[in-house]
């Protein structure tokens, strides 16, 4: 039996959005990916481990990482804002789900503004109003 599922997709069209020439390969969970999350004290995000295909596969936004290299998040606005870190394991071709972690509607907004999440479906972002600064 695999320690791995295969949860999405990396496609064409991030990298389009995103700027960047990563490769397109499938993204894994890791078994341990629950207990990353109690480890990490992400109790709130750990109901969303059996929606990680719905997450990759029509996330709302996604960005690059800016903390890690070959890595990049998808987000989804569900009944929280719920955003999956994944990054690339070059060892064995594939991207691998690092993370899961919730953020506010205030953060999502931000980020839109400093032009690093791009959006991926008509959402609420038309009716964000940035303040130049």
């Amino acid at each position: 039996m695999s320690k791995f599922t295969i949860v999405g997709e990396y496609k064409k069209e991030y990298n389009d959005l995103l700027g960047v020439d990563y490769k397109l390969l499938p993204i894994v969970c890791s078994k341990g990916l629950k207990g990353h999350l109690i480890k990490r004290k992400h109790f709130d995000t750990i109901e969303y481990i059996d929606k990680l295909g719905n997450i990759l596969g029509d996330p709302d936004y996604i960005a690059l990482s800016t903390t890690t290299d070959n890595s990049f998040l998808a987000i989804k606005k569900l009944d929280k804002n719920v955003t999956v870190a994944v990054k690339l394991n070059n060892k064995s071709d594939k991207y691998y789900v690092a993370t899961i972690y919730s953020v506010t509607d205030a953060y999502i907004e931000r980020k839109i503004c400093a032009g690093q999440y791009k959006p991926l479906t008509k959402n609420d972002e038309n009716n964000i109003i940035c303040s130049e600064s």
